[in-house]
């Protein structure tokens, strides 16, 4: 396979809507260039009844994006990629869930064979220094909470969350070797429900 992996999503039962996203880099003119939140929308607008898509990210050549290439892409580089590369596989899932307020996009980030997350804990928390978090929404979520990330529990597992002013939120946490980035609740309970 291009690229040097096949994808492969760990969201499976029921898989919800599987599409594949080309990111077009190599626009005539910076006019036609759409940011990745637009294309994401207009390809997920075609379908007006689905709840949750799986996206598979892919260059124009055909290669399957790693992780540090969508976060590149998406505006979103939250952790180190130099970190990612050595304690995560480059294969990542990216899915949107779908409600009455909008579309809410999450990252599923698998480790690596022999990596344990209690080791990697404090790198990930880095995520809560990030001036990107607001990038991972399709539309601004307002103000941050000024006290910044909280505690919560989700399917029985700890997480953290960070509140905004318009109701969104930000959530990440480790569900067995998967770090799960997440703007809703709900979108990553869905994903867990999936995997």
């Amino acid at each position: 396979a291009s690229g040097g992996f096949v994808h492969f999503s760990p969201i499976k039962n029921p898989p919800g809507k599987l599409l594949a996203l080309v990111i077009e880099s190599n626009a005539q003119n910076a006019g036609e260039l759409k940011t990745y939140v637009q294309q994401v929308r207009d390809l997920i607008s075609g379908d007006k009844t689905s709840t949750f898509f799986d996206l598979n990210i892919k260059g124009v050549d055909g290669h399957n994006f790693s992780i540090n290439e969508i976060f590149s892409a998406a505006g979103t580089v939250v952790l180190n990629s130099q970190f990612i590369f050595k304690h995560f596989n480059l294969d990542s899932a990216v899915f949107v869930y779908r409600d009455k307020s909008g579309s809410w996009p999450g990252y599923i980030l698998t480790l690596k064979p022999g990596e344990n997350w209690l080791f990697l804990r404090d790198d990930v928390s880095q995520i809560e220094k990030s001036q990107k978090v607001e990038g991972f929404f399709m539309s601004s979520p307002g103000t941050p909470d000024a006290q910044g990330f909280k505690d919560i529990v989700i399917s029985g597992q700890p997480a953290r969350v960070l509140r905004f002013s318009s109701g969104a939120s930000f959530i990440y946490g480790w569900f067995g070797g998967y770090l799960i980035l997440s703007t809703s609740e709900n979108g990553l309970k869905e994903a867990l429900g999936r995997m």
